[in-house]
C-alpha cells in the first residue's frame, strides 16, 4: 500500500498510482483513513471511465452485455487527480448533512 494524500484530518492509500498522462479515464480503489482511527474502502472513477466499463461489459458479456454499471462505495469524479479526490472527499468531510459511514464502507483497521 502506498500513501498518496496526508494532511491533520485524513489520508488515502492505494495500491497503484493515479496516472497523470489520462486523468479522464480512470479509476482506483483506495482506503481512506481518519484521524479518530476509522478506516473506510471507496473506489473513484470518472464517467470516461465508467462508459469505457460498460462497452467493455457489452463485449466480453459481462453485467447482461453492458446496459449497467455498479460499484460499491463509488465517487464519480470530473478528473482523476489527486487534487480532485482530495477535494472531494474533503468536501464530503465538511458537509455536515452528508453522512461518511453511508457514502463509504467502514472496514475493520489493517494496521
Amino acid at each position: 500500500m502506498k500513501i498518496i494524500y496526508e494532511d491533520e484530518r485524513f489520508y488515502i492509500e492505494t495500491h497503484h498510482e493515479i496516472q497523470i498522462d489520462n486523468i479522464e479515464e480512470q479509476n482506483i480503489d483506495f482506503w481512506l483513513l481518519t484521524v479518530n482511527g476509522k478506516t473506510f474502502s471507496g473506489s473513484a472513477f470518472t464517467l470516461a471511465n465508467i462508459q469505457y466499463l460498460m462497452i467493455k461489459d457489452n463485449r466480453a458479456g459481462e453485467s447482461a452485455f453492458g446496459p449497467y454499471f455498479w460499484s460499491a462505495d463509488m465517487l464519480v469524479l470530473k478528473e482523476m487527480t489527486i487534487e480532485c479526490l482530495v477535494s472531494t472527499i474533503e468536501n464530503i468531510l465538511n458537509d455536515e448533512s452528508l453522512d461518511i459511514g453511508r457514502i463509504f464502507t467502514q472496514v475493520p483497521n489493517y494496521s
